[in-house]
């Protein structure tokens, strides 16, 4: 068995919390000296002088070169007075007190940042505070990095858990790890880091890069992960995606303490942590064979597993790590598919809605036609589930109350971007790439 550790980072938009604790004297200094000489004027060489200092300043602050926290008022300050500051040495009309007042300014904004560093407080190690420019306030977004679809999205013991697509060394698309937040209130998040890691790999695998899935609580410990356990724990099951020649086969890890740690069985030692290999798809696609979503059919005691990156299987199981195939459904493609039961109004019918990654969705029936489970439709009609171009990939949370909720809504996430244009946003945040919609019930 292989496990990988996560560490807590609090990224919480309200507590508007992290950055730079180191005190910077002497850049205040620097500008206040070229203010308050009286022996000379001050040139616009010293103004630009004192703008380079304190521009360093600042971007040590956001960027995390210094670690500990400054209030939001003293950074929106300090950000204009170093612009407005600019503004004057880059024009050759402006006169001496243009120049006086430009470092003033500079001057007095410089010590309301440096007065507003709360060094009794600060969060060693991380380096950012939603306080970066283009940086969402009310979305989730990640610190650091690039993230794109959500996965593994459950509730289980009072906590939200959001997993998701993630790249820890660059803004832009690379190899794929979980990453993972939990709220206890869907607006305020805590980052865990990364869940689960590409791993194992073999000389001639190519990179086992971990793509999206889902996650489940196995209550009744079907799995057999969770013995002793009462109320069991997280089981996660997800696309290991190689390269070289493309290859996507369906993989499995679990939790026993709330998601903290993620562990990667062996189930056989040929099959290591393999739960469906590219051989056992019936449709022999292995390169489009992906997204695993999961859910639990209480009257017959079975889990189901719905797939795609193509055409849409059905896979069913009675322990979360053996599937047989069910319906093949090749005129139904889509990626990222989420399948949930839901009431019609008030009436005590339920239907099933089959989601076709967040853009469209079905409605229908889950059942056993011909002895297999198959998705029937109602009619032929493909639904628009919503009409914006930044909204993609959306998943539901699950859980052991109705809907996967305590309070019985069905709550659904979308990543908030667009594969035409995510790869150039990175150039624009710099340290950041990642963020998701609000929740949507």
């Amino acid at each position: 068995m292989t496990g990988t550790n996560t560490s807590g980072k609090d990224t919480n938009a309200s507590d508007a919390s992290d950055t730079s604790a180191s005190s910077q004297q002497d850049s205040s200094s620097s500008s206040s000296h070229h203010h308050s000489s009286s022996s000379s004027k001050v040139t616009k060489a010293a103004l630009t002088d004192a703008i380079t200092v304190a521009n360093t300043k600042y971007t040590s602050a956001v960027e995390g070169t210094d670690v500990g926290q400054y209030a939001v008022g003293s950074k929106a300050i300090f950000k204009a007075a170093i612009d407005a500051a600019q503004v004057v040495a880059n024009n050759a009309a402006s006169k001496q007190t243009d120049i006086d007042s430009a470092v003033t300014a500079l001057a007095t904004a410089t010590t309301t940042f440096d007065n507003s560093s709360n060094k009794e407080d600060s969060n060693a190690g991380v380096s950012t505070s939603y306080l970066e420019d283009y940086r969402e306030q009310y979305h989730y977004s990640v610190a650091s990095g690039w993230a794109n679809d959500p996965n593994g999205m459950v509730y289980f013991n009072g906590e939200w858990h959001l997993f998701y697509q993630y790249y820890p060394d660059g803004v832009a698309w690379g190899p794929m790890h979980w990453a993972q937040a939990v709220s206890t209130d869907l607006v305020h998040w805590k980052e865990l880091g990364i869940a689960i890691e590409p791993g194992d790999v073999n000389p001639g695998d190519g990179k086992k890069y971990i793509f999206s899935g889902s996650a489940v609580v196995d209550t009744n410990n079907t799995s057999g992960f969770f013995d002793g356990i009462e109320g069991g724990g997280l089981v996660a099951i997800y696309t290991q995606h190689l390269e070289n020649p493309r290859t996507e086969q369906q993989a499995i890890a679990y939790s026993t303490d709330n998601g903290r740690t993620w562990i990667k069985p062996t189930l056989t030692a040929e099959r290591k942590n393999l739960v469906l290999s590219a051989a056992e798809d019936p449709l022999n696609r292995a390169a489009d064979f992906r997204d695993p979503k999961i859910v639990y059919m209480e009257d017959t005691k079975e889990w189901i597993m719905v797939t795609a990156g193509g055409p849409l299987r059905i896979f069913s199981s009675t322990d979360l790590k053996t599937w047989k195939p069910e319906a093949m459904q090749p005129e139904i493609t889509t990626e990222c598919p989420d399948i949930f039961k839901l009431e019609v109004g008030n009436t005590g019918t339920y239907k099933w809605v089959l989601s076709e990654g967040g853009r469209y969705y079905r409605v229908g029936d889950l059942k056993k036609v011909d002895g297999v489970w198959k998705f029937v439709p109602d009619n032929d009609e493909r639904l628009v589930m919503n009409f914006s171009k930044d909204s993609y990939a959306a998943q539901t949370y699950y859980g052991t109350g109705e809907n996967g909720t305590p309070d019985g809504r069905r709550i659904m996430i979308n990543w908030m971007n667009n594969w035409d244009y995510c790869q150039s946003i990175g150039k624009i945040t710099n340290t950041f790439n990642g963020q998701f919609t609000l929740q949507m019930n």
